[in-house]
Protein backbone atom coordinates (compact mmCIF):
# COMPACT_ATOMS: atom_id res chain seq x y z
CA UNK A 1 0.00 0.00 0.00
CA UNK A 2 2.84 2.40 0.86
CA UNK A 3 4.49 1.74 -2.52
CA UNK A 4 1.22 2.49 -4.31
CA UNK A 5 0.78 5.74 -2.37
CA UNK A 6 4.34 6.83 -3.17
CA UNK A 7 3.75 5.99 -6.84
CA UNK A 8 0.58 8.09 -6.85
CA UNK A 9 2.22 11.03 -5.05
CA UNK A 10 5.42 10.98 -7.09
CA UNK A 11 6.66 14.45 -8.06
CA UNK A 12 8.04 13.03 -11.31
CA UNK A 13 5.37 10.85 -12.97
CA UNK A 14 6.63 8.70 -15.83
CA UNK A 15 3.39 8.57 -17.81
CA UNK A 16 0.16 10.45 -18.40
CA UNK A 17 -1.72 7.71 -16.58
CA UNK A 18 0.42 8.10 -13.49
CA UNK A 19 0.05 11.89 -13.58
CA UNK A 20 -3.73 11.64 -13.90
CA UNK A 21 -3.93 9.01 -11.14
CA UNK A 22 -1.74 11.12 -8.88
CA UNK A 23 -3.81 14.25 -9.47
CA UNK A 24 -7.02 12.32 -8.79
CA UNK A 25 -5.56 10.80 -5.62
CA UNK A 26 -4.50 14.21 -4.31
CA UNK A 27 -8.00 15.55 -4.98
CA UNK A 28 -9.49 12.61 -3.11
CA UNK A 29 -7.17 13.20 -0.13
CA UNK A 30 -8.17 16.86 -0.11
CA UNK A 31 -11.84 15.87 -0.24
CA UNK A 32 -11.35 13.48 2.70
CA UNK A 33 -10.09 16.41 4.76
CA UNK A 34 -13.48 18.15 4.42
CA UNK A 35 -16.15 16.33 6.53
CA UNK A 36 -19.03 18.30 5.01
CA UNK A 37 -17.88 17.46 1.49
CA UNK A 38 -17.71 13.77 2.38
CA UNK A 39 -21.21 14.02 3.87
CA UNK A 40 -22.45 15.58 0.64
CA UNK A 41 -20.71 12.89 -1.42
CA UNK A 42 -22.36 10.15 0.64
CA UNK A 43 -25.80 11.75 0.15
CA UNK A 44 -25.28 12.06 -3.62
CA UNK A 45 -24.01 8.46 -3.87
CA UNK A 46 -27.08 7.26 -1.94
CA UNK A 47 -29.31 9.24 -4.33
CA UNK A 48 -27.64 7.64 -7.35
CA UNK A 49 -27.86 4.13 -5.89
CA UNK A 50 -31.47 4.70 -4.87
CA UNK A 51 -32.34 5.80 -8.41
CA UNK A 52 -30.45 2.90 -10.00
CA UNK A 53 -31.92 0.19 -7.77
CA UNK A 54 -35.36 1.67 -7.11
CA UNK A 55 -37.24 -1.52 -8.11
CA UNK A 56 -35.18 -3.50 -5.59
CA UNK A 57 -35.37 -0.95 -2.77
CA UNK A 58 -39.03 0.11 -2.96
CA UNK A 59 -41.33 -2.43 -1.26
CA UNK A 60 -44.45 -1.29 -3.18
CA UNK A 61 -45.42 0.13 -6.54
CA UNK A 62 -45.09 3.94 -6.66
CA UNK A 63 -48.41 4.32 -8.48
CA UNK A 64 -50.42 1.37 -7.14
CA UNK A 65 -53.45 2.52 -5.09
CA UNK A 66 -54.81 0.88 -1.93
CA UNK A 67 -57.75 2.93 -0.66
CA UNK A 68 -58.24 0.67 2.36
CA UNK A 69 -54.82 1.79 3.67
CA UNK A 70 -55.02 5.51 2.84
CA UNK A 71 -53.36 8.10 5.10
CA UNK A 72 -51.70 5.55 7.38
CA UNK A 73 -48.98 6.95 9.67
CA UNK A 74 -45.36 5.71 9.43
CA UNK A 75 -45.04 2.09 10.59
CA UNK A 76 -42.98 -1.04 9.95
CA UNK A 77 -45.26 -1.87 7.02
CA UNK A 78 -45.08 1.65 5.56
CA UNK A 79 -41.90 3.40 6.73
CA UNK A 80 -43.08 6.86 5.66
CA UNK A 81 -46.81 6.21 5.81
CA UNK A 82 -49.28 6.30 2.93
CA UNK A 83 -50.90 9.14 1.01
CA UNK A 84 -54.55 9.94 0.29
CA UNK A 85 -54.75 7.14 -2.31
CA UNK A 86 -53.07 4.54 -0.12
CA UNK A 87 -49.78 4.67 -2.05
CA UNK A 88 -46.63 3.93 -0.06
CA UNK A 89 -44.78 7.24 0.39
CA UNK A 90 -41.35 5.62 0.87
CA UNK A 91 -41.70 3.81 -2.47
CA UNK A 92 -42.75 7.04 -4.16
CA UNK A 93 -39.81 8.92 -2.65
CA UNK A 94 -37.42 6.20 -3.85
CA UNK A 95 -38.81 6.25 -7.39
CA UNK A 96 -38.95 10.05 -7.22
CA UNK A 97 -35.15 10.06 -6.90
CA UNK A 98 -35.02 8.91 -10.51
CA UNK A 99 -36.98 11.94 -11.66
CA UNK A 100 -34.88 14.27 -9.50
CA UNK A 101 -31.60 12.86 -10.81
CA UNK A 102 -32.86 12.97 -14.40
CA UNK A 103 -33.90 16.62 -14.06
CA UNK A 104 -30.58 17.62 -12.49
CA UNK A 105 -28.43 15.83 -15.07
CA UNK A 106 -30.40 16.98 -18.11
CA UNK A 107 -30.50 20.61 -16.98
CA UNK A 108 -26.75 20.53 -16.29
CA UNK A 109 -26.04 18.81 -19.62
CA UNK A 110 -28.05 21.44 -21.53
CA UNK A 111 -27.28 24.70 -19.72
CA UNK A 112 -23.62 24.28 -18.70
CA UNK A 113 -22.19 23.69 -22.23
CA UNK A 114 -24.30 26.53 -23.66
CA UNK A 115 -23.14 28.95 -20.98
CA UNK A 116 -19.54 27.75 -21.24
CA UNK A 117 -19.36 28.30 -24.99
CA UNK A 118 -21.12 31.68 -24.92
CA UNK A 119 -18.94 32.96 -22.08
CA UNK A 120 -15.70 31.74 -23.69
CA UNK A 121 -16.54 33.32 -27.06
CA UNK A 122 -17.59 36.57 -25.41
CA UNK A 123 -14.48 36.80 -23.26
CA UNK A 124 -12.07 35.80 -26.01
CA UNK A 125 -13.25 38.15 -28.76
CA UNK A 126 -14.37 41.09 -26.61
CA UNK A 127 -15.59 44.23 -28.38
CA UNK A 128 -19.05 44.22 -29.90
CA UNK A 129 -19.30 40.43 -29.61
CA UNK A 130 -18.86 40.73 -25.85
CA UNK A 131 -21.35 43.58 -25.58
CA UNK A 132 -24.08 41.76 -27.51
CA UNK A 133 -23.65 38.41 -25.78
CA UNK A 134 -23.35 39.84 -22.30
CA UNK A 135 -26.27 42.18 -22.94
CA UNK A 136 -28.50 39.19 -23.65
CA UNK A 137 -27.03 37.38 -20.66
CA UNK A 138 -27.74 40.33 -18.38
CA UNK A 139 -31.37 40.40 -19.51
CA UNK A 140 -31.80 36.80 -18.36
CA UNK A 141 -29.90 37.45 -15.12
CA UNK A 142 -32.07 40.45 -14.28
CA UNK A 143 -35.13 38.25 -13.75
CA UNK A 144 -35.65 35.69 -10.97
CA UNK A 145 -35.09 32.13 -12.18
CA UNK A 146 -38.32 30.69 -10.81
CA UNK A 147 -40.46 33.48 -12.31
CA UNK A 148 -38.79 33.09 -15.69
CA UNK A 149 -39.15 29.29 -15.53
CA UNK A 150 -42.84 29.72 -14.77
CA UNK A 151 -43.21 31.94 -17.82
CA UNK A 152 -41.50 29.45 -20.12
CA UNK A 153 -43.46 26.49 -18.74
CA UNK A 154 -46.69 28.44 -19.15
CA UNK A 155 -45.76 29.05 -22.78
CA UNK A 156 -44.59 25.50 -23.47
CA UNK A 157 -47.21 23.72 -21.41
CA UNK A 158 -46.98 21.65 -18.22
CA UNK A 159 -44.89 18.47 -18.19
CA UNK A 160 -41.53 17.28 -17.00
CA UNK A 161 -39.85 17.69 -20.41
CA UNK A 162 -40.95 21.30 -20.71
CA UNK A 163 -39.93 21.93 -17.10
CA UNK A 164 -36.41 20.69 -17.87
CA UNK A 165 -36.19 22.96 -20.92
CA UNK A 166 -37.48 25.95 -18.94
CA UNK A 167 -35.02 25.44 -16.08
CA UNK A 168 -32.13 25.01 -18.53
CA UNK A 169 -33.03 28.26 -20.28
CA UNK A 170 -32.89 30.12 -16.98
CA UNK A 171 -29.66 28.46 -15.77
CA UNK A 172 -27.14 29.09 -18.58
CA UNK A 173 -26.51 32.86 -18.01
CA UNK A 174 -24.67 32.28 -14.73
CA UNK A 175 -22.32 29.81 -16.42
CA UNK A 176 -21.72 32.25 -19.27
CA UNK A 177 -20.69 34.95 -16.81
CA UNK A 178 -18.24 32.63 -15.04
CA UNK A 179 -16.71 31.41 -18.30
CA UNK A 180 -16.30 34.98 -19.56
CA UNK A 181 -14.61 36.08 -16.32
CA UNK A 182 -12.22 33.11 -16.49
CA UNK A 183 -11.42 33.79 -20.15
CA UNK A 184 -10.64 37.46 -19.50
CA UNK A 185 -7.93 36.47 -17.01
CA UNK A 186 -5.82 34.63 -19.59
CA UNK A 187 -6.92 35.68 -23.09
CA UNK A 188 -3.86 37.97 -23.35
CA UNK A 189 -1.48 35.50 -21.72
CA UNK A 190 1.78 34.57 -23.43
CA UNK A 191 0.77 30.95 -23.96
CA UNK A 192 -2.27 32.15 -25.96
CA UNK A 193 0.05 34.32 -28.08
CA UNK A 194 2.34 31.33 -28.57
CA UNK A 195 -0.59 29.29 -29.84
CA UNK A 196 -1.51 32.11 -32.24
CA UNK A 197 2.08 32.10 -33.55
CA UNK A 198 1.58 28.47 -34.50
CA UNK A 199 -1.24 29.54 -36.81
CA UNK A 200 -4.13 28.26 -34.69
CA UNK A 201 -7.54 29.67 -35.53
CA UNK A 202 -9.75 31.33 -32.88
CA UNK A 203 -12.09 28.33 -32.95
CA UNK A 204 -9.19 25.94 -32.26
CA UNK A 205 -7.87 28.16 -29.46
CA UNK A 206 -11.29 28.37 -27.81
CA UNK A 207 -12.03 24.64 -28.11
CA UNK A 208 -8.60 23.25 -27.23
CA UNK A 209 -7.33 25.81 -24.74
CA UNK A 210 -9.95 28.22 -23.41
CA UNK A 211 -12.78 25.79 -22.69
CA UNK A 212 -10.61 23.28 -20.75
CA UNK A 213 -9.27 26.09 -18.56
CA UNK A 214 -12.83 27.13 -17.68
CA UNK A 215 -14.06 23.61 -16.99
CA UNK A 216 -12.97 23.29 -13.35
CA UNK A 217 -14.83 26.43 -12.30
CA UNK A 218 -17.85 25.28 -14.31
CA UNK A 219 -17.94 21.90 -12.56
CA UNK A 220 -17.93 23.62 -9.19
CA UNK A 221 -20.73 26.02 -10.16
CA UNK A 222 -22.87 23.25 -11.69
CA UNK A 223 -22.55 21.15 -8.51
CA UNK A 224 -23.53 24.12 -6.35
CA UNK A 225 -26.45 24.96 -8.66
CA UNK A 226 -27.90 21.45 -8.51
CA UNK A 227 -29.59 22.28 -5.22
CA UNK A 228 -31.26 25.27 -6.89
CA UNK A 229 -32.29 23.12 -9.85
CA UNK A 230 -33.93 20.62 -7.50
CA UNK A 231 -35.78 23.38 -5.66
CA UNK A 232 -36.93 25.01 -8.92
CA UNK A 233 -38.17 21.68 -10.26
CA UNK A 234 -39.95 21.02 -6.97
CA UNK A 235 -41.52 24.48 -7.16
CA UNK A 236 -42.84 23.83 -10.66
CA UNK A 237 -44.13 20.45 -9.56
CA UNK A 238 -45.80 22.02 -6.54
CA UNK A 239 -47.63 24.43 -8.84
CA UNK A 240 -48.68 21.61 -11.14
CA UNK A 241 -46.43 22.73 -14.01
CA UNK A 242 -43.78 20.02 -13.71
CA UNK A 243 -44.19 16.25 -13.63
CA UNK A 244 -47.82 15.29 -13.95
CA UNK A 245 -49.73 12.65 -11.92
CA UNK A 246 -49.23 9.82 -11.25
CA UNK A 247 -45.43 10.38 -11.55
CA UNK A 248 -43.86 10.43 -8.04
CA UNK A 249 -42.16 13.82 -8.31
CA UNK A 250 -41.25 15.24 -4.88
CA UNK A 251 -42.65 18.74 -5.47
CA UNK A 252 -45.97 17.37 -6.74
CA UNK A 253 -46.14 15.06 -3.71
CA UNK A 254 -45.80 18.06 -1.38
CA UNK A 255 -48.52 19.88 -3.31
CA UNK A 256 -50.96 16.99 -2.89
CA UNK A 257 -50.02 16.57 0.77
CA UNK A 258 -50.55 20.18 1.82
CA UNK A 259 -54.28 19.49 2.24
CA UNK A 260 -53.43 17.05 5.03
CA UNK A 261 -50.54 18.96 6.63
CA UNK A 262 -52.27 19.45 10.00
CA UNK A 263 -53.56 15.93 10.66
CA UNK A 264 -51.49 13.70 8.35
CA UNK A 265 -48.23 15.62 8.42
CA UNK A 266 -46.13 12.82 6.90
CA UNK A 267 -47.75 13.09 3.46
CA UNK A 268 -46.04 16.41 2.71
CA UNK A 269 -43.17 16.21 5.21
CA UNK A 270 -41.43 13.09 3.87
CA UNK A 271 -40.88 14.31 0.28
CA UNK A 272 -39.98 17.73 1.68
CA UNK A 273 -37.37 16.10 3.88
CA UNK A 274 -35.95 14.30 0.83
CA UNK A 275 -35.66 17.60 -1.06
CA UNK A 276 -33.85 19.26 1.85
CA UNK A 277 -31.39 16.40 2.37
CA UNK A 278 -30.50 16.04 -1.32
CA UNK A 279 -30.16 19.82 -1.76
CA UNK A 280 -27.82 20.04 1.24
CA UNK A 281 -25.84 17.09 -0.13
CA UNK A 282 -25.17 18.87 -3.43
CA UNK A 283 -24.32 22.10 -1.58
CA UNK A 284 -21.81 20.36 0.69
CA UNK A 285 -20.24 18.48 -2.22
CA UNK A 286 -20.06 21.59 -4.37
CA UNK A 287 -18.39 23.55 -1.59
CA UNK A 288 -15.79 20.80 -1.19
CA UNK A 289 -15.15 20.61 -4.94
CA UNK A 290 -14.69 24.38 -5.02
CA UNK A 291 -11.85 24.12 -2.52
CA UNK A 292 -10.19 21.48 -4.70
CA UNK A 293 -10.88 22.54 -8.30
CA UNK A 294 -11.19 26.32 -8.16
CA UNK A 295 -7.69 27.81 -8.64
CA UNK A 296 -8.57 30.68 -6.32
CA UNK A 297 -9.57 28.24 -3.57
CA UNK A 298 -6.69 25.77 -3.70
CA UNK A 299 -5.54 26.57 -0.22
CA UNK A 300 -3.40 23.49 0.08
CA UNK A 301 -1.35 24.37 -2.97
CA UNK A 302 -1.19 28.10 -2.32
CA UNK A 303 -0.42 27.93 1.39
CA UNK A 304 2.96 29.42 2.17
CA UNK A 305 5.15 26.85 3.89
CA UNK A 306 8.17 29.06 4.34
CA UNK A 307 8.09 32.85 4.72
CA UNK A 308 11.38 34.71 4.99
CA UNK A 309 11.61 38.48 5.21
CA UNK A 310 14.89 40.39 5.54
CA UNK A 311 16.98 37.40 6.68
CA UNK A 312 20.46 38.42 7.80
CA UNK A 313 23.37 36.32 9.09
CA UNK A 314 26.13 38.25 10.86
CA UNK A 315 29.51 37.18 12.23
CA UNK A 316 31.69 39.37 14.48
CA UNK A 317 35.30 39.98 13.43
CA UNK A 318 38.17 42.15 14.64
CA UNK A 319 37.17 44.73 12.05
CA UNK A 320 33.53 44.69 13.13
CA UNK A 321 30.43 42.73 12.20
CA UNK A 322 30.31 41.16 8.75
CA UNK A 323 27.00 40.24 7.08
CA UNK A 324 27.38 37.06 5.07
CA UNK A 325 23.66 36.97 4.20
CA UNK A 326 22.16 40.38 3.53
CA UNK A 327 18.42 40.88 3.57
CA UNK A 328 17.14 37.71 1.89
CA UNK A 329 13.33 37.65 1.41
CA UNK A 330 11.17 35.00 -0.25
CA UNK A 331 8.00 32.96 0.16
CA UNK A 332 7.93 29.24 -0.62
CA UNK A 333 4.74 27.23 -1.08
CA UNK A 334 4.44 23.62 -2.21
CA UNK A 335 6.73 24.32 -5.12
CA UNK A 336 10.36 24.51 -6.14
CA UNK A 337 12.48 27.61 -5.62
CA UNK A 338 16.01 28.00 -7.00
CA UNK A 339 18.50 30.26 -5.21
CA UNK A 340 21.36 30.85 -7.64
CA UNK A 341 24.71 32.38 -6.81
CA UNK A 342 28.43 31.89 -7.14
CA UNK A 343 30.50 29.97 -4.61
CA UNK A 344 30.59 31.81 -1.29
CA UNK A 345 27.51 33.93 -2.03
CA UNK A 346 25.61 32.57 1.00
CA UNK A 347 23.39 29.82 -0.43
CA UNK A 348 24.38 27.17 2.11
CA UNK A 349 24.48 29.76 4.87
CA UNK A 350 20.86 30.67 4.07
CA UNK A 351 19.85 27.03 4.40
CA UNK A 352 21.72 26.69 7.68
CA UNK A 353 20.09 29.85 9.00
CA UNK A 354 16.60 28.52 8.18
CA UNK A 355 17.40 25.33 10.10
CA UNK A 356 18.99 27.39 12.91
CA UNK A 357 22.34 25.67 12.51
CA UNK A 358 24.43 28.87 12.73
CA UNK A 359 26.78 28.46 15.66
CA UNK A 360 27.63 31.21 18.10
CA UNK A 361 28.97 33.89 17.80
CA UNK A 362 27.05 34.05 14.53
CA UNK A 363 23.67 35.79 14.69
CA UNK A 364 20.52 35.26 12.63
CA UNK A 365 17.87 37.99 12.40
CA UNK A 366 14.73 38.31 10.30
CA UNK A 367 11.60 40.42 10.33
CA UNK A 368 9.58 37.33 9.42
CA UNK A 369 10.84 33.79 9.85
CA UNK A 370 8.02 31.20 9.74
CA UNK A 371 7.68 27.61 8.59
CA UNK A 372 4.12 26.31 8.08
CA UNK A 373 2.83 28.93 10.51
CA UNK A 374 5.57 28.23 13.10
CA UNK A 375 7.68 31.23 14.11
CA UNK A 376 11.22 29.82 13.92
CA UNK A 377 12.57 32.84 15.83
CA UNK A 378 10.72 31.61 18.92
CA UNK A 379 11.68 27.94 18.67
CA UNK A 380 14.16 26.52 21.17
CA UNK A 381 16.87 24.07 20.16
CA UNK A 382 14.76 21.20 21.51
CA UNK A 383 11.77 22.29 19.47
CA UNK A 384 13.92 22.66 16.35
CA UNK A 385 15.20 19.09 16.74
CA UNK A 386 11.60 17.89 16.36
CA UNK A 387 11.34 19.76 13.05
CA UNK A 388 14.74 18.89 11.58
CA UNK A 389 14.68 15.63 9.71
CA UNK A 390 10.92 15.21 10.28
CA UNK A 391 9.44 18.17 8.39
CA UNK A 392 12.36 20.13 7.00
CA UNK A 393 15.83 19.06 5.98
CA UNK A 394 18.81 20.09 3.89
CA UNK A 395 21.12 18.36 1.42
CA UNK A 396 24.67 19.56 1.98
CA UNK A 397 26.60 20.44 -1.17
CA UNK A 398 29.77 18.42 -0.42
CA UNK A 399 28.97 14.74 0.21
CA UNK A 400 32.52 13.96 1.33
CA UNK A 401 31.99 16.04 4.44
CA UNK A 402 28.26 15.31 4.84
CA UNK A 403 28.81 11.62 5.53
CA UNK A 404 30.51 10.16 8.58
CA UNK A 405 33.40 8.00 7.30
CA UNK A 406 33.21 5.52 10.21
CA UNK A 407 29.47 4.74 9.80
CA UNK A 408 27.74 2.93 6.96
CA UNK A 409 25.33 4.75 4.67
CA UNK A 410 22.51 2.58 5.98
CA UNK A 411 23.10 3.61 9.60
CA UNK A 412 23.30 7.30 8.75
CA UNK A 413 20.03 7.27 6.81
CA UNK A 414 18.36 5.15 9.48
CA UNK A 415 19.33 7.64 12.18
CA UNK A 416 16.69 10.16 11.09
CA UNK A 417 14.10 7.42 10.93
CA UNK A 418 14.96 6.18 14.44
CA UNK A 419 14.76 9.71 15.80
CA UNK A 420 11.28 10.54 14.50
CA UNK A 421 9.55 7.21 13.89
CA UNK A 422 8.98 4.02 15.84
CA UNK A 423 9.88 1.23 13.44
CA UNK A 424 10.84 -2.39 13.83
CA UNK A 425 14.22 -3.51 12.55
CA UNK A 426 12.65 -5.05 9.47
CA UNK A 427 10.58 -1.93 8.74
CA UNK A 428 13.66 0.23 9.25
CA UNK A 429 15.72 -1.81 6.78
CA UNK A 430 12.95 -1.75 4.20
CA UNK A 431 12.54 2.01 4.59
CA UNK A 432 16.27 2.66 4.22
CA UNK A 433 16.50 0.51 1.09
CA UNK A 434 13.46 2.32 -0.31
CA UNK A 435 15.07 5.71 0.33
CA UNK A 436 18.22 4.57 -1.46
CA UNK A 437 16.16 3.19 -4.33
CA UNK A 438 14.45 6.57 -4.75
CA UNK A 439 17.85 8.12 -5.58
CA UNK A 440 18.75 5.16 -7.85
CA UNK A 441 21.09 3.37 -5.44
CA UNK A 442 20.17 -0.30 -5.67
CA UNK A 443 23.30 -1.82 -4.17
CA UNK A 444 24.54 0.21 -1.15
CA UNK A 445 27.89 -1.57 -0.73
CA UNK A 446 28.82 -0.93 -4.35
CA UNK A 447 28.66 2.85 -4.29
CA UNK A 448 31.12 5.03 -6.20
CA UNK A 449 31.92 8.73 -6.39
CA UNK A 450 28.81 9.45 -8.47
CA UNK A 451 26.71 7.45 -6.03
CA UNK A 452 28.20 9.40 -3.14
CA UNK A 453 26.44 12.52 -4.37
CA UNK A 454 23.07 10.76 -4.04
CA UNK A 455 23.49 9.59 -0.44
CA UNK A 456 22.81 12.97 1.26
CA UNK A 457 19.66 13.30 -0.86
CA UNK A 458 18.43 9.93 0.43
CA UNK A 459 19.38 10.99 3.94
CA UNK A 460 17.41 14.25 3.69
CA UNK A 461 14.46 12.37 2.19
CA UNK A 462 14.37 9.81 5.00
CA UNK A 463 11.72 11.79 6.85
Amino acid sequence: MSNMTEWLLSDSPTSKGQAFAGRTWRMWLSLLGNPLAITGLIIVVILVLMAAFAPLIAPYSPIGQDLENRLLPPSWAHWMGTDELGRDIFSRVVYGSRLTLMIVLLVAAISAPIGLVIGAISGYFGGWVDKVMMGVTDIFLSMPKLIMALAFVAALGPGIENAIIAIAITAWPAYARIARAETLTFRNAEFIDAIKLQGASPARIIINHVLPLCTSSMIVRVTLDMAGIILTAAGLGFLGLGAQPPLPEWGAMISRGRAFILDQWWVATMPGFAIIVVSLGFCFLGDGLRDILDPKMRQVMSQKLLEIEDLRVTFPTHQGDVEVVKGISFDLGRERLAIVGESGSGKSMTGRAILKLIRSPGRVTANKFTFDGIDLNKQSERQMRKLRGARISMVMQDPKFSLNPVLSIENQIAEALRTHQKLTRKELDEKVLHMLDQVRINDPPAWQSSTRMKCPAAWANAS
